[in-house]
């Protein structure tokens, strides 16, 4: 969830140095399905033009499968 978000073909979310498409909700919302990772903590930012990436960003931790 953020602000000012616009639908294009390069929309995509980092986790880590991993990118994967996103998916535009609305100018509030975009959705992405993170990449396969075991016992991790990554930083996640978003780009809408698949070359900068947003200088803020969330934390996502990643849980092994028990």
């Amino acid at each position: 969830y953020g602000s000012g978000f616009f639908e294009t073909p390069y929309l995509a979310c980092k986790f880590g140095t991993t990118m994967v498409p996103a998916k535009y909700v609305s100018q509030k919302s975009i959705q992405c399905i993170a990449p396969v990772f075991s016992g991790a903590t990554v930083n996640v930012s978003v780009t809408e033009n698949g070359q900068q990436f947003t200088s803020t960003f969330v934390t996502f931790s990643f849980e092994s499968k028990s």
